[in-house]
């Protein structure tokens, strides 16, 4: 059953990444369960640096 490969530590909580409160007053805050709010979370680990693409990847020419 996928519900046994839910992060149960993650599953019902909302991430507000947002400025300001207004997103714990949408729908998506308020549903069937029971939700916590995180009004100012923190990164779970350090920021990520992956590597440069290649830029042939990309159809934008440099002068843009």
């Amino acid at each position: 059953m996928v519900k046994d490969l839910e992060k149960r530590e993650f599953a019902d909580r909302f991430w507000n990444h947002c400025e300001g409160v207004e997103s714990s007053e949408g729908r998506w805050a308020n549903g069937k369960g029971q939700f916590e709010y995180l009004a100012n979370p923190q990164p779970l680990g350090p920021e990520p640096h992956p590597p440069q693409p290649d830029p042939k990847l990309h159809g934008t020419p440099k002068d843009r």
